[in-house]
């Protein structure tokens, strides 16, 4: 007697090729998932960086604006011409400077120069305002203090030089 088998095989092996599809067909659905949550936080974070940028470009755009370009450049142009003539009056006036005057500090304001140091007498101060002086500066001393130390006087001065409008 012949027990055919065949029958149940084939209803065990549909069964699994079944469970065998809907396995791979869960599993590629949760590879999408999760393939598809990655490019949207790449998506998310280009997306921030578009805004960024352009951003960025609006505040370009309004930096280089053609009538504030001219102005801005004009501004420059007069802020620079006024520092190469304290520049040059700078250098002009270290080139005069006597061996015994001494200069403790310089500053900078809008259109002059402040000159402060030591001298050991009011003769060398006096020649050194006389060797500053020219058409378009005058300088002039704003204080003076004089110190005797150990029979040595040491005189300090503040003096100011300033561009002279014509």
């Amino acid at each position: 007697m012949d027990i055919n088998l065949l029958p149940w095989r084939e209803t065990q092996y549909t069964k699994s090729k079944k469970q065998f599809h809907l396995e791979c067909s869960i599993t590629f659905a949760l590879l999408m998932l999760w393939f598809m949550a990655c490019q949207y936080e790449q998506w998310s974070i280009l997306k921030a960086q578009t805004v960024q940028i352009y951003g960025l470009e609006a505040k370009l755009k309004e930096l280089s604006h053609p009538y504030l370009d001219a102005e801005y450049q004009q501004k420059i142009d007069q802020y620079n011409a006024v520092d190469d003539q304290l520049l040059n009056r700078l250098n002009n006036i270290i080139s005069v400077l006597p061996n015994a005057l001494y200069l403790t500090e310089i500053q900078k304001r809008k259109n002059s120069i402040d000159l402060i140091g030591k001298s050991p007498s009011q003769a060398e101060i006096s020649d050194f305002l006389q060797r500053i002086e020219t058409k378009t500066h005058q300088p002039t001393m704003v204080s003076e203090t004089t110190h005797a130390n150990d029979g040595l006087t040491e005189i300090e001065f503040h003096i100011s030089d300033e561009i002279i409008k014509k």
